[in-house]
């Protein structure tokens, strides 16, 4: 009897977590900047907390991005494992 098995690339998988990782730290690094909210300017008051609303949507942004990576890591993880088990039930066939 042939065992065929549904693979799920592992490689792809850590490479769209890896991506999501690096889209998290790129907004950490670069976008997440506390020196831009410093101004002292009383006048920008609005501005500034308008910016400061924005921080905080972009770090739970990049929270859901780690999130995803983790998910999609696990998922590929998930996949193999049971890839694996189905492979032997079909290598071992029947229990009689």
């Amino acid at each position: 009897m042939s065992v065929q098995q549904i693979q799920v690339n592992q490689s792809t998988a850590s490479t769209h977590s890896t991506n999501y990782n690096q889209v998290t730290n790129y907004l950490k690094a670069h976008v997440l900047d506390p020196e831009d909210a410093k101004t002292t300017i009383e006048a920008n008051n609005n501005s500034k907390a308008a910016f400061l609303a924005g921080q905080c949507m972009l770090e739970s942004l990049a929270g859901f991005i780690d999130s995803e990576a983790q998910t999609i890591r696990k998922s590929g993880l998930t996949f193999k494992e049971y890839d694996d088990m189905l492979s032997g039930f079909i290598e071992n066939g029947p229990r009689d």
